[in-house]
This record gives structure tokens, C-alpha cells and sequence, in this order.
């Protein structure tokens, strides 16, 4: 089994247990005025137990896969794991770079009707207090973008690997 077909079959697992959760919610309690539950509680539970003992045989399989992988990327060589955990951090720092663009957007006006970036630092009146920026927006937006960029391409780079990965036991 390759690594991608082993996180498609995790996901499934997933699914089925969240199904079987809920089924299994509305198994435990009947009306007075009914027979019996619709299904068996005690069938479902072996179901879940099923579905969840899949789930966690294939996450040690591809945690321990993810650990033995290497992944070339930009220079560096990764595991995957560590390739993983380098994606999460790319996109933290994109999303915090972004968040300051656009709380500087925000307070010049961008975008909103009567205000322009030619209105930022000027005053329309002495009591006004003037707004100025204290960072390089076009380059932390080109920060944010290229570090989105970098995302993008070693997403990529992981979903091929996934693809030409066996699965170890």
C-alpha cells in the first residue's frame, strides 16, 4: 500500500467512526412506545472498535513511514515528518505576516470608500493623531506571499512523495 493510499484509508476510518459515533448516540435511547432501537448498540460499539483499531494501525504505519522518508526539498533534505512539521511553520508565519498587512489595511482604509494611503500620517485637525505604519508593508506582503508560495511547493512535493512511497509495517 502506498502512503497516500494509507491516509485516504485513515481519513475513511475517521469518517466511519464519527458515522458510528452518531449512530451510536441514537442507539442508546428508545421511546417508550417503541419495540426496540432501530440498531444495536452493542453491534455498532463493534463496528467503532473496528473502524478505530483500523485508524490506529495505519497512523503508527505512517507515522513510522513519515519518520524513515526522506524528502529533498529546497536544498534541505527532511524527513517527512520533519518536512510536515517545517509546512505548519511556513504557514503560521505567512498567516501572522498577513494578519499585520492586513491590520495596516485596515487602520489606512484600504479599500473603504474616502480614504486612501495618502491619507495615512497626515492630520485633518490639531487633536487628530496621526497613524503611522512601523514596518515595510510591501515587504512583509511579499514576505507573507512568498512564504505562501513556499507552501504550496513543498505541499506538492509531499503529496508526490505520498504517491511513490510504499507504506512500511
Amino acid at each position: 500500500m502506498l502512503l497516500a493510499e494509507a491516509l485516504a484509508a485513515r481519513k475513511d476510518a475517521i469518517a466511519e467512526a464519527d458515522s458510528l459515533r452518531d449512530r451510536l448516540a441514537a442507539a442508546v435511547l428508545r421511546y417508550e412506545d417503541q419495540a426496540a432501537s432501530v440498531e444495536e448498540p452493542s453491534m455498532l460499539v463493534d463496528s467503532l472498535q473496528r473502524a478505530l483499531d483500523r485508524f490506529e494501525a495505519l497512523t503508527v504505519r505512517i507515522h513510522r513511514t513519515n519518520n524513515g522518508t526522506r524528502l529533498a526539498f529546497d536544498g534541505r533534505d527532511f524527513s517527512i515528518m520533519e518536512a510536515i512539521a517545517f509546512r505548519e511553520r511556513l504557514t503560521l508565519e505567512a498567516k501572522a505576516r498577513r494578519t499585520a498587512v492586513e491590520a495596516l489595511d485596515g487602520a489606512i482604509g484600504v479599500g473603504r470608500a474616502g480614504r486612501t494611503r495618502s491619507w495615512l500620517g497626515t492630520r485633518r485637525s490639531k487633536e487628530d493623531v496621526r497613524e503611522l505604519p512601523t514596518v515595510d508593508v510591501q515587504a512583509e506582503r511579499q514576505a507573507a506571499d512568498t512564504l505562501s508560495e513556499t507552501v504550496r511547493r513543498l505541499d506538492l512535493a509531499l503529496q508526490q512523495r505520498n504517491w511513490t512511497t510504499e507504506l512500511l509495517d
